[in-house]
C-alpha cells in the first residue's frame, strides 16, 4: 500500500512539474515580447525565480530583440505568381548507383521480399523522382531511393533504377543489375 501511494505521489509531482515548467516557459515568452528586461533568481531551494520586476538577490538577463523582416515593396510574393507549373530546379547528377542488393546477390526469401537501395549523388532534387525499373518493366515512381516489393517469383530479375523529371523524362539511369529471388519450392505444388 505505502508503495503505491509512493508510486502516486511521485507521478502527481511528475504531472505539477510539468506543467510548472510549461507555465514558467510561457511567462517567459510573453514577458520578454513585454519587457526588455527579465531578472533571475536562484533560491535557497535551488528553484529559479524569473521576473519583470527587480527582485533582491537577482541578476539582470540579457534578452536580445526579435528580429523583423520587412517586404520591399514592389517584390511580389510567391503566392501572387500566376505560373502554376513548380520552378525547374537544373541538377546535374554525378552519379546513381544500386547499392542493395548488389549484382549477381541470390536472395532467400520464401515469402519473396525484397528491398532495394540507390544512392545518388548529389541528393534528389524536390522536382525529381525515381523510378524503379525490374525485368525492363517500370514498377514505381517514388520520392525515396528505397524500393520494397513483395511475393516475387523465384529465379533471376533484373533492376534498374533511374531519375525522371517533372515531365518524365529520364535524367540518369544506373547500371542495371541482376539478383536471384530463392524461394521454397513444395515438391508437387
Amino acid at each position: 500500500m505505502a508503495m503505491l501511494l509512493r508510486r502516486s505521489i511521485d507521478s502527481a509531482m511528475l504531472i505539477f512539474m510539468r506543467y510548472l515548467l510549461i507555465i514558467v516557459g510561457l511567462t517567459l515568452c510573453f514577458g520578454v515580447w513585454a519587457q526588455d528586461r527579465v531578472y533571475k533568481r536562484v533560491n535557497p531551494d535551488g528553484s529559479v525565480e524569473y521576473s519583470d520586476q527587480p527582485i533582491e538577490g537577482a541578476e539582470v538577463m540579457k534578452v536580445p530583440k526579435g528580429s523583423t523582416f520587412t517586404m520591399p515593396e514592389g517584390t511580389p510574393s510567391r503566392a501572387a505568381s500566376t505560373d502554376t507549373k513548380p520552378e525547374e530546379t537544373k541538377v546535374v547528377y554525378d552519379s546513381l548507383e544500386i547499392t542493395r542488393p548488389v549484382n549477381d546477390e541470390a536472395i532467400r526469401s520464401n515469402e519473396g521480399k525484397i528491398t532495394a537501395l540507390a544512392r545518388v549523388t548529389p541528393e534528389l532534387a524536390s522536382n525529381h523522382r525515381f523510378r524503379w525499373n525490374m525485368d525492363g518493366v517500370a514498377v514505381k515512381d517514388v520520392n525515396s531511393p528505397e524500393l520494397r516489393l513483395n511475393n516475387l517469383d523465384r529465379g533471376t530479375h533484373t533492376l534498374q533504377a533511374e531519375i525522371i523529371d517533372a515531365d518524365g523524362k529520364i535524367v540518369i539511369s544506373s547500371e542495371t543489375i541482376t539478383f536471384h529471388m530463392m524461394r521454397h519450392r513444395i515438391p508437387g505444388g
